[in-house]
Formats: C-alpha cells, sequence, structure tokens
C-alpha cells in the first residue's frame, strides 16, 4: 500500500515539474495547460447558487480581480433566475477576525442582491470544506440542486469534489482577468497552484 502511494507522490511530483519547466520556456502556455482544469457546463434551473471563495487578503479590504470575477458570474446566474439563493463561501482569512464569506456578502449586497437571498457558509478553509458545509445548508434547506461558480482553472477539482460527495452540482467557469502583467503572473501562479492541489486532492480521496 505504501509503495503504491510512493509511486503516486513521484507521478505527481513528475507532473508538477513538468508544468513549471513548460510554463518557463513556452510563452502563452497558460492558455494551453488551462483547459484541463475546467469545467465549464451550462447552467440550468437549481435550487441554489454556490460561489466559492479564495484569495481574499489579509492586507486588503476587497476581493481581488478574480474572486470579483467568481462573483459576478454568480450575481449574473441568479440575475436570470436560475436560482432564487446564493451561498457565498468561504472561512477565516489568516490573522484577522474576518472571514471570506463577509468579503464576498458585502460584494454581493452592493450588486442588489437582497440579503435574505443570501447565505453566508463561513467555517470552510479550502475547496473540500467549502463543499461539505454548502451541502449541509443544502440539507437543511432541502435543496437538491446547486449551480457552483469560481474561477475557469478552480473549476474541475470543485465539481469533483461536490460530485464525489454526491451533491447534484453544475459547474459554471468564471473568466479571470488578465489585462495587467500582474494578474497574469498571478494567473501563472494559481494554475500551477491548481495542479500541486489536484494532486494532492486526489491522494487524499477527496476527488
Amino acid at each position: 500500500m505504501k509503495t503504491k502511494l510512493w509511486i503516486k507522490i513521484l507521478l505527481g511530483l513528475l507532473f508538477f515539474t513538468w508544468i513549471v519547466l513548460a510554463l518557463a520556456v513556452f510563452d502563452g502556455l497558460d492558455n494551453l495547460i488551462v483547459k484541463p482544469l475546467i469545467t465549464n457546463e451550462a447552467p440550468q434551473k437549481s435550487d441554489v447558487i454556490i460561489i466559492l471563495g479564495g484569495g481574499v487578503d489579509k492586507d486588503i479590504q476587497d476581493t481581488g480581480p478574480a474572486v470579483d470575477q467568481r462573483l459576478d458570474k454568480g450575481i449574473e446566474l441568479w440575475q436570470n433566475e436560475y436560482a432564487s439563493y446564493i451561498i457565498v463561501a468561504g472561512g477565516l482569512v489568516k490573522k484577522t477576525n474576518y472571514t471570506e464569506a463577509d468579503e464576498l456578502l458585502e460584494y454581493t449586497l452592493e450588486k442588489g442582491v437582497p440579503a435574505d437571498k443570501i447565505i453566508k457558509e463561513s467555517k470552510s478553509l479550502n475547496t473540500y470544506e467549502n463543499a461539505i458545509f454548502s451541502q449541509e445548508i443544502m440539507k437543511q434547506k432541502g435543496w437538491q440542486t446547486a449551480l457552483v461558480t469560481t474561477s475557469d482553472y478552480h473549476t474541475k477539482r470543485a465539481c469533483q469534489i461536490f460530485r464525489k460527495l454526491k451533491i447534484n452540482v453544475k459547474c459554471v467557469a468564471a473568466s479571470v482577468p488578465q489585462d495587467r502583467p500582474s494578474y497574469k503572473l498571478e494567473y501563472f501562479r494559481a494554475i500551477l497552484r491548481e495542479y500541486a492541489a489536484t494532486v494532492y486532492y486526489w491522494l487524499k480521496g477527496y476527488i
């Protein structure tokens, strides 16, 4: 059993190394290597829209461009009446007394979504817990279906986690801004982190 685990770890590290080298050599390769990470499905009428947090910085007061895009996509789905309710998911921001859900809620309210249509999921510290605690809310409300919206590179792993937990979801990808050099660099980093996280979650049995 231990031998099989080490083989999985070695394969994951080799694949991750290949990604790093490829990014260093080929300009624009991000658009190619991000494709296996994306699950972008046609939205359908559901009980709730789940907007996943991620990237709220402890040193800033706003959510950041990537998270803004997740929120905008979720709000767009709500405005188009794909669901009546929204869950904003994200727990404690490190070294603060605030949660991501607080920031997401504030943004969503500012965009005109009524407070009674938004539910905070503020206990999660990672994507797996996003799914676990969102599922608890869905069970409490008697909801059976959900639309999950997150950044494009994050959709496949997120969708796999929710479905491993037997949650009936459709995943809708939000585009990630790349119109500034700093945004593009962060996108590179996010892709690399996502491949590493995918390997880790696979080893943990979450996907």
